[in-house]
């Protein structure tokens, strides 16, 4: 070996490379699995069938009822109703209140049971500001009716139906 100057690679140990191969399958399986699992739930959504048909979405839960104005009340904070009669299954209450900061808004649903003294929450909510209507069953009584709103908001309500 003349002229040569023998030089010694130092070899990887073994024990070093597994890691580092253990560690690249590792992370390789740590990426592909989810993205496998989120591509055949894609694909798995796409296909379904929904489960209820077009014509059951399309109808109400609760029924719209078409009438007179019997009761029509604006104003700000606490106030109960003069007393009105409905017929007819149900009544609609429309309901709108604004409030300056988050707030309670309720709106009680008095004569329905038969009894003047039992209420019926019909709304419970807190928040700045909200409004929809509401179906209330009449549960056979024609009334006398009255309304309980217990807020510190600006509200109008409205109760359509049948007189």
């Amino acid at each position: 070996m003349i002229g040569r100057n023998p030089v010694t690679v130092p070899a990887t140990p073994r024990s070093i490379r597994s890691a580092r191969l253990r560690d690249v399958l590792i992370g390789a399986l740590v990426v592909l699995i989810p993205m496998t699992a989120i591509g055949c739930k894609a694909r798995t959504e796409a296909t379904t069938e929904p489960s209820v048909a077009p014509s059951e979405v399309a109808a109400s839960p609760t029924p719209t009822v078409a009438g007179n104005t019997l009761l029509d009340l604006k104003g700000t904070g606490d106030k109960t109703s003069d007393p009105f009669t409905a017929s007819g299954e149900s009544v609609d209450v429309t309901y709108a209140y604004t409030c300056a900061a988050p707030a309670s808004f309720t709106i009680s649903f008095f004569g329905t049971n038969g009894s003047p003294a039992l209420p019926d929450v019909l709304i419970d909510d807190f928040g700045a500001k909200g409004d929809a209507t509401v179906n209330e069953s009449l549960n056979g009584a024609s009334g006398p009716f009255h309304l309980e709103v217990a807020t510190g908001c600006d509200w109008s309500i409205k109760v359509v139906g049948a007189p």
